[in-house]
């Protein structure tokens, strides 16, 4: 129980910096670099891997509003609200690890966001 906690805050923590700026990527990784491609596929339907991302998504999207409006929730553009559903956002991920089977879970979830920003800046041209 305790190592799911942790992971849950390392995520939410890694999330916050990951989005913090544009050169995040050269910053120390804080997720457990257990929790790679390989430990989603093996893990996906278990509770921690699913809040693992919905946590993460949900750091993300905080420090995305936080950063081009300075207070959260006030910006127009949701990159969050472009998914159906959290099962689409792990049906995403999926593909993302099958496609790159040697990456972070993290990386995964950065790229789902960074798609999810893209659509909702089209839905709202």
């Amino acid at each position: 129980m305790k190592n799911s906690i942790r992971s849950l805050a390392l995520a939410a923590s890694f999330a916050a910096a990951l989005s913090a700026s544009p050169i995040a990527w050269a910053q120390t990784l804080m997720l457990s670099r257990t929790m790679d491609c390989t430990w989603w596929a093996n893990n996906r339907n278990t509770p921690l891997a699913k809040t693992t991302v919905d946590a993460f998504m949900s750091a993300l999207s905080i420090s995305y509003w936080e950063r081009y409006t300075a207070k959260v929730g006030e910006h127009g553009l949701d990159p969050i609200a472009a998914l159906s559903s959290p099962a689409e956002a792990y049906g995403w991920i999926d593909g993302y690890c099958a496609r790159n089977s040697d990456s972070y879970l993290a990386f995964a979830m950065r790229a789902l966001f960074a798609e999810l920003e893209s659509r909702r800046r089209l839905a709202v041209k």
